[in-house]
């Protein structure tokens, strides 16, 4: 019993002492996950940023996109539409709609020479961040939409 006191002891005076390194805390709410798509909300002492992530590899490196929360409601709101132009795509080969979305990035509707529908988030040195289906874009639509209410959510209950 003295041993733990001791031990608890010493740690309180370590941690109060300032010995421990809070700026590598790291928060991470993962959102929901579809097929290889994941969004997360990760706050650190830097900030919050949303971490919208496709699994599959470009490169060797995962396609991936950071955002803050008003980036991550302005692509919502673009992803709202992936029915509209899915439809207008249905049975066609190699056709493509661009929808600037903030600075220099877009998401672009397409059909590839196959005829297969893909919604692509492109960054402003035109690479493809993001390569998602039909499916898994409306399905993060909704939690894009919400993306400030649960960064000021998260906010609320850590802070770092």
């Amino acid at each position: 019993m003295r041993t733990l006191l001791l031990f608890l002891l010493l740690t309180s005076a370590a941690a109060s002492a300032g010995e421990f390194p809070t700026d590598a805390i790291r928060v991470s709410w993962t959102i929901s996950q579809i097929d290889q798509a994941s969004l997360t909300i990760r706050k650190s002492s830097k900030g919050t940023r949303i971490d919208f992530r496709d699994h599959t590899w470009c490169l060797y490196v995962p396609r991936q996109l950071s955002l803050t929360a008003e980036e991550a409601v302005q692509l919502g709101k673009v992803f709202a539409r992936t029915k509209e132009f899915a439809q207008r795509f249905a049975g066609t080969r190699d056709q493509q709609v661009t929808i600037p979305v903030f600075d220099k990035t877009s998401v672009r509707f397409q059909t590839d020479g196959f005829g297969a529908f893909h919604v692509l988030v492109v960054d402003p040195q035109g690479i493809d961040s993001l390569k998602l289906t039909k499916e898994q874009a409306e399905h993060f639509g909704p939690h894009l939409d919400r993306m400030v209410e649960m960064v000021k959510f998260l906010d609320s209950k850590v802070s770092l």
